[in-house]
């Protein structure tokens, strides 16, 4: 079976350590256009959104993980070149979500 690359996402980054940043340098020197831009900071929101069964955006929506996810999936959609929700792109992708979060159906999505 053929398996193909999408692309690295680095997650638990932490932008005081020297490590993350040396890390994020050398995978980016070897794999270039495979690389995410957007970093998912270490967050203690993200680590207990599981303890309360909740996708840490109806958790804290507002946290520092929440928000980089967000822009993980902004930069899948617009790298994929993805039309969501009619031909609205990300900005129609935004409302529906925080639609459905608002009226808690954000499991269903």
């Amino acid at each position: 079976p053929s398996l193909e690359l999408e692309g690295v996402v680095f997650t638990m980054y932490d932008s005081r350590t020297n490590l993350s940043m040396q890390v994020v340098e050398n995978v980016k020197n070897h794999l270039k256009q495979n690389v995410y831009k957007t970093l998912i900071p270490r967050n203690i929101r993200l680590a207990e959104a599981p303890s309360y069964g909740k996708p840490i955006n109806m958790y804290d929506p507002k946290s520092a993980g929440a928000e980089a996810y967000m822009l993980l999936a902004e930069e899948v959609i617009n790298r994929k070149g993805v039309k969501v929700y009619g031909g609205k792109g990300i900005k129609g992708f935004r409302k529906r979500i925080r639609f459905s979060y608002s009226y808690g159906i954000g499991e269903k999505l």
